[in-house]
């Protein structure tokens, strides 16, 4: 094969994988508009917290584009706050592997719930969980939570000014189950 021949399939070669190169970099662009990006807000409370006669409730609300896509309301007797706190993010998890999506951030009124998962929970194993309450809920919490890097928890001021923590909690207030 002569030289000249040999550098035009040469340049035809470079340029397909420039065009290929190209076609990718698009694709790239397209899939970065088609994420699934979700929102969902948790909440939990307890009439009588912590005594016999205690009736909690606990939910989430799914949020994409600004419309709610999905509710989850639950009731549970003696129980505490806290316990319906956690049950609502861990609801909420649990509903995020049966559905699609790119990213997600879980907002809770709990600050005890966020930092837990974000902050303390390793500190807590390393003590063995010594002093720490519903233990077997945090793990399960933690477990789902930690598998996930596309999750995000984050701390929204309860009773205030945000729309979608004031919605479920007048759902949970308002629904008797």
């Amino acid at each position: 094969m002569c030289k000249s021949s040999s550098k035009a399939i040469n340049n035809k070669i470079k340029g397909n994988n420039s065009n290929k190169i190209k076609m990718v970099e698009e694709n790239k662009e397209e899939n970065k508009e088609e994420k699934r990006k979700i929102s969902i807000y948790t909440d939990g409370s307890c009439t009588n917290n912590g005594k016999i006669n205690s009736i909690g409730r606990f939910g989430y609300i799914c949020i994409e584009n600004d419309n709610i896509v999905h509710t989850e309301l639950n009731m549970e007797k003696v129980t505490t706050n806290n316990k319906m706190e956690m049950k609502a993010i861990l609801s909420a998890l649990n509903y995020l592997k049966t559905i699609n999506y790119d990213y997600c951030d879980i907002f809770t009124d709990s600050r005890l719930v966020k930092k837990g998962l974000t902050e303390w929970y390793p500190d807590w194993k390393k003590r063995n969980f010594k002093n720490i309450k519903n233990v077997e809920l945090w793990k399960e919490l933690y477990s789902i939570y930690s598998s996930t890097s596309n999750i995000k928890i984050k701390w929204v001021r309860g009773h205030s000014d945000n729309k979608w923590n004031n919605y479920i909690d007048s759902q949970l207030k308002k629904n008797k189950y």
